[in-house]
């Protein structure tokens, strides 16, 4: 899927180090290309962030969607 095609409920599976996660999505946001910083806000939590620039081919804003672990 495209990143804003991603909505909440969906999950994301990523391998790593042969382990597999599977993530929830909880939320989207649009935020400044400045504000990236945000995204480190909640690093002490096992959350997914994952963003790309917004709109397409553009570099003010980034799309970005947040995850939970699912147990």
């Amino acid at each position: 899927k495209q990143i804003d095609k991603i909505k909440t409920g969906d999950k994301i599976y990523i391998n790593y180090r042969e382990k597999g996660y599977v993530y929830e999505i909880f939320k989207s946001d649009i935020i400044l290309a400045t504000e990236d910083y945000k995204l480190m806000e909640n690093q002490s939590k096992d959350e997914l962030a994952l963003y790309t620039c917004w709109p397409p081919n553009q570099i003010k804003y980034r799309y970005v969607v947040y995850g939970k672990p699912v147990s």
